[in-house]
């Protein structure tokens, strides 16, 4: 990774995501490398005590329903192409209500459950700042197969923190998912990639210097995939994402 990242002008990030989309079937095996080749730490399993994770998937499910929210995407036959229910979570009362932008759509904060202020505490002590908001992300499963109604999300980068030069602190519980990761050749001049397993009550460390030089996305599982995550992935997935708004 070079020591400075560049930060795309909007136009520029456009047509780097533009060519992504283009080049997706560029990611072979020949440019596959090992997360921390690109400068991912590794997912630190049993974040929480089990008893806590274990209560979380059906704790979340109660107050998705209760705060519906629209992705801003229409499902497709592969599921949403974003999760398919987003919402802005606030952790401190005392600050004023905060917005995050998606494209087509913005996201305005509600008040966090409760049930998520130990997980809050022991992430942001964990990062030694505060880290105010989150971003809480659904991914239904869909079919056994995969082949129809799984939720992914594409190729993107989160700007705002890019400019805010701030890590990002990802909590996995319920279903497991991979999560891919590829650099931007406008930016590095090489097109590498690398998929990270994440597993029922982990958490991933998503650093601002990869997010500056690289797309990210949960892309819908390959048959092969579909196999090693077995039972695993046929519940929903919460993703909790801790940001410094």
């Amino acid at each position: 990774m070079a020591a400075s990242p560049t930060v795309l002008s909007t136009a520029a990030s456009r047509a780097a995501a533009k060519y992504h989309r283009r080049n997706a079937g560029a990611l072979t095996t020949a440019n596959q490398v090992a997360p921390a080749a690109l400068g991912l730490r590794p997912a630190t399993p049993g974040f929480l005590p089990a008893p806590a994770a274990d209560a979380l998937p059906a704790q979340l499910a109660a107050f998705v329903a209760a705060h519906p929210s629209r992705s801003g995407a229409e499902p497709t036959a592969l599921g949403a192409f974003a999760p398919r229910a987003q919402l802005l979570l606030a952790f401190d009362p005392q600050r004023p209500a905060a917005t995050y932008p998606y494209p087509g759509m913005v996201l305005h904060s509600v008040p966090a459950p409760a049930f998520l202020h130990d997980l809050h505490r022991r992430v942001q002590d964990l990062a030694g700042y505060p880290l105010p908001h989150a971003i809480l992300n659904t991914y239904l499963p869909g079919t056994a197969d995969a082949a129809v109604g799984e939720d992914c999300i594409h190729w993107h980068r989160d700007v705002h923190e890019i400019r805010g030069q701030a890590d990002i602190y990802s909590y996995s519980v319920g279903g497991e998912r991979y999560f891919r990761v590829k650099t931007d050749p406008v930016l590095t001049g090489a097109l590498r990639w690398c998929k990270v397993r994440l597993h029922h009550n982990d958490l991933l460390v998503f650093p601002h210097a990869v997010n500056a030089q690289c797309f990210h996305a949960v892309l819908p599982s390959t048959p092969e995939e579909v196999a090693a995550l077995g039972q695993g992935r046929c519940c929903p997935r919460y993703n909790v994402t801790f940001r410094r708004l």
